[in-house]
């Protein structure tokens, strides 16, 4: 990010939209910061469940084969420990189990690890695995949405309360003026393509298009002890 964070005035205004766009962009990111952080968390967690599932059964897949021989069970496992036989097996496990293609590994990589492993001592299929599996994937089809959508909702009651929420972390101005009205308009016509005149005008009435003067943030009010330390944390929050 770009700009000027200090109460001056503008020596030079050529590239005075640029730096207040970029000013609160980079205010908007650390408000959301936190939502967006639990939201990594989310995917993160499901990511992970989806490379476990397509593990197993991939696993469960190269043993079968294997054990399937009845003789030549050396060559079988060397035949499948290439790029092109895991290819093939990558293929038909994800045909069988509904997987995504991106949650299975390299194959060069895959392929190096399992020249070290007798494919016959995996795992082998049992009513416990299928309990884990069965688990695993109420998980990322169930309880993952589910956590997404209480997130949504604790974010759409925090929109009432994001306008003082911004100001906290904007610098104060008492000598330079507010952002100019434009770069809200610009900025909503990026978000939402081309930007409705009740929402441009519902975005200058709020306490963001304000001039500082007319706003007090939790940690100005608690300098000037208008808050006491109680009353400022949950709202800093």
């Amino acid at each position: 990010y770009i700009g000027s964070f200090w109460d001056r005035p503008w020596q030079n205004t050529g590239m005075l939209d640029l730096m207040e766009a970029e000013e609160n962009d980079l205010i908007e990111d650390l408000v959301t910061m936190p939502q967006n952080n639990v939201m990594n968390k989310i995917n993160e967690i499901a990511r992970r469940a989806r490379v476990v599932e397509a593990h197993t059964h991939l696993l469960a897949h190269l043993r079968a084969k294997v054990v399937a021989k009845w003789y030549g069970k050396r060559e079988e496992q060397a035949r499948l420990c290439t790029p092109e036989g895991l290819l093939a097996a990558y293929e038909q496990v994800q045909r069988e189990h509904d997987l995504s293609r991106g949650d299975f590994p390299l194959p060069s990589r895959m392929a190096s690890v399992l020249r070290a492993y007798d494919f016959t001592d995996f795992y082998k299929p049992s009513v416990e695995r299928s309990k884990k599996l069965k688990a695993l994937r109420e998980l990322t089809e169930c309880d993952i949405p589910e956590l997404i959508t209480r997130l949504h909702s604790v974010q759409k009651r925090r929109q009432a309360s994001k306008a003082s929420i911004v100001e906290g972390f904007r610098p104060l101005r008492n000598v330079r003026p507010p952002p100019p009205d434009h770069l809200f308009e610009k900025k909503l016509e990026r978000q939402a393509g081309v930007a409705q005149p009740s929402v441009l005008r519902a975005m200058r009435a709020s306490p963001w298009a304000q001039p500082s003067s007319h706003i007090s943030s939790p940690a100005a009010a608690l300098r000037r002890g208008e808050l006491s330390a109680a009353e400022a944390a949950p709202e800093a929050a």
